[in-house]
């Protein structure tokens, strides 16, 4: 490995983020008045409303051998935390708001400044907004720190909570803003890996070094929250600590022509604490995961070396920034210590010392009529760059070659999800979904083209319709992709909610071992697989109450298993559910949960609910684990 300089003061000082444009251009943002604290510094909201001191940079040749000078395209900033170049402009995370700037005179200097979103909590000046990403479904991912809380406004008024360690989403013109993801401590790591997988970073180093993401799961974290009240938490993958509690950069590395062994494919981690690069591979087996520790990349007896960001350029090159400062941790001296340094910074650029260079291509600037070609491309910032261009542009020429790319088997997953994405950000992503492609031998296809039929907007009776294969499909996370899309629907529908109680599996005995950690990990991973699935279907049945009320007492609905009509009951208000509870619970061997005993025990008006509870106290084999439940119940139980 060879390491090279990019940009150092008096240049660039304090440098927190880059990102790179479809023109090969590395963005970034500074952050020289970092930490200023709104549960600390009277007036510091004002601060954000004043021209501070810091900028956003572009360096227009950043893959050059020599080190480089950035120009200035806004200055007048203060702490943004994050850049994310865009279509026409680009989003900047600055104090309670996400702002695009445009250089509509194309001067290269910002001259228009728009809200995007605003709301966002100011408290802890190193937990505000960070970490934005440009998903599928034209969605722009970002992240919020543990202590921050946000009342998030969008362009239409509509107000979203958003407390404590979050992921959110939101649209470029902010139309929409959604909570996709609750818990961890403070996520500064988050990518999407070539076969459309997210993947997120947890801070302080508690067996979540890096972790698969779906959307809709909760992490234990600051604060617990849950994305619904009987979410259960992820569990962590590591067996191993990272050294630190400040994790602050992910990457993944794997472009052809890259990192060699033992990093080819290995995701690479920016830790400050250790003054450190390193690295983690992420291994599955018949769905179920298993991380490994690498050696570190980059080690330094600097003790001013601080990485806290990491990305890969389009030459395959890793960019590390470096906030270069002794002090690193927020708490570490009071902020206004004059040991902050808030004038030096460094932007290094991590490469194999085979590496073979190649001319950067403009993808920005190519024609329409190129970009499926550059969309091929084994360069993962090219081909996404291409994805980029042709929504952004609406390229409509290249329709007819994405249909072809997205289908054709032979064509590598990444080119063909990037085609599929493509045509999902022009809108025709009901027209490019059918049966074939939900049947296609390719998991990761299946899942995308499931995710894309729940953001299409179709009525209810004609997504279920097209889901319904899916119903015996063996991928988690393809069936994740499909429950979700039916728990998108607006409209109650009969159909949908059979579709979903389609979708139930009993969660799985889990025997623990007293001898091998690997098997209790995939254990673990197991149980909270079957669970967070049945929580999404339930959370799904929530929004379908009429239609499944109808439904239970159909005779179609009274055919179903009894562990559908269990879950079925718990997603119906308290005072239908105690019968249909009671009656599915008669026929069922395994003992009940504790929310079920709760409904049980609130409902014992019901006879069919008495009768139940009377007879599950009668059983041997279940009498202990109610009568635990119900004492635990207790308080709960005599306020009603």
């Amino acid at each position: 490995m060879e390491i090279d300089l990019v940009a150092s003061d008096p240049a660039i000082q304090k440098v927190v983020d880059i990102a790179f444009d479809d023109s090969g251009r590395m963005w970034a943002v500074t952050a020289v008045e970092y930490p200023v604290d709104g549960n600390e510094t009277p007036g510091a909201a004002e601060l954000y409303e004043k021209e501070g001191r810091d900028r956003v940079l572009v360096f227009d040749t950043p893959c050059a051998r020599e080190p480089q000078t950035p120009r200035v395209f806004a200055a007048g900033m203060v702490m943004p935390m994050s850049v994310l170049p865009i279509s026409d402009g680009v989003l900047v995370a600055q104090g309670s708001k996400i702002l695009m700037l445009r250089d509509r005179d194309r001067d290269g200097v910002a001259d228009q400044r728009e809200v995007v979103l605003d709301g966002f909590g100011i408290q802890d000046s190193h937990l505000m907004p960070h970490r934005m990403l440009r998903g599928p479904g034209e969605w722009i991912y970002v992240m919020q720190g543990a202590f921050n809380s946000s009342r998030v406004v969008t362009k239409l008024g509509e107000i979203i909570p958003f407390d404590q360690c979050k992921i959110g989403r939101f649209k470029a013109d902010g139309s929409k803003f959604e909570v996709v993801g609750t818990g961890l401590n403070n996520i500064w790591g988050f990518v999407i890996d070539p076969r459309g997988e997210m993947w997120i970073q947890e801070a302080n180093d508690l067996g979540f070094p890096v972790v698969p993401f779906s959307i809709g799961e909760s992490y234990p974290g600051i604060g617990d929250h849950r994305a619904q009240p009987y979410a259960p938490w992820s569990v962590p993958l590591a067996r191993f600590s990272m050294g630190g509690t400040g994790l602050s950069g992910l990457a993944l590395s794997g472009d052809a022509g890259g990192f060699a062994a033992p990093f080819d494919g290995a995701m690479i981690l920016a830790n400050p604490i250790a003054r450190s690069i390193q690295a983690v591979r992420a291994t599955e087996a018949d769905g179920l995961r298993e991380l490994e520790k690498l050696p570190d990349v980059v080690t330094s007896s600097d003790e001013w070396f601080r990485p806290i960001a990491v990305h890969f350029g389009p030459d395959g090159c890793l960019y590390i920034v470096d906030w270069y400062n002794k002090i690193i941790s927020h708490n570490e001296v009071p902020r206004d210590d004059p040991a902050r340094d808030r004038t030096h910074g460094r932007i290094w650029r991590l490469r194999q010392n085979t590496q073979v260079f190649s001319a950067i291509p403009d993808v920005a600037g190519a024609p329409d009529s190129a970009l499926s070609e550059h969309l091929c491309a084994s360069s993962t910032w090219e081909a996404r760059a291409a994805w980029h261009q042709i929504v952004d542009r609406r390229a409509a020429v290249a329709v007819p070659r994405l249909a072809e790319l997205m289908r054709e088997e032979n064509v590598l997953t990444p080119t063909r999800l990037l085609a599929l994405w493509s045509l999902e950000g022009l809108g025709l992503a009901n027209q490019a979904v059918d049966a074939e492609l939900l049947a296609d031998k390719d998991p990761a296809i299946r899942r995308e083209a499931a995710r894309a039929l729940g953001e299409a907007a179709l009525d209810g009776a004609t997504l279920a319709s097209m889901l319904a294969p899916l119903a015996q499909e063996r991928d988690q996370s393809v069936r994740l992709a499909a429950i979700r899309a039916l728990g998108r629907v607006g409209e109650d529908n009969e159909a949908v909610a059979a579709l979903l109680l389609a979708f139930v599996r009993p969660a799985p005995t889990v025997t623990p071992s007293a001898t091998d950690p690997r098997e209790n990990t995939q254990s673990e991973q197991l149980r909270y697989q079957r669970e967070f699935e049945r929580s999404q279907i339930r959370e799904g049945l929530e929004r379908q109450r009429v239609s499944l009320a109808a439904l239970l007492s159909s005779a179609e609905g009274t055919a179903l298993s009894p562990e559908m009509r269990a879950l079925a009951a718990l997603a119906l208000t308290p005072a239908a559910a105690a019968s249909v509870l009671a009656e599915a619970l008669s026929k069922l061997t395994r003992a009940p949960s504790q929310e079920e005993v709760a409904l049980l025990a609130g409902g014992v008006d019901d006879p069919g609910a008495r009768a139940c509870l009377d007879g599950l106290l009668a059983d041997e084999s279940k009498r202990e684990g109610v009568l635990e439940h119900l004492w635990a119940l207790r308080a709960r139980l005599n306020a009603v």
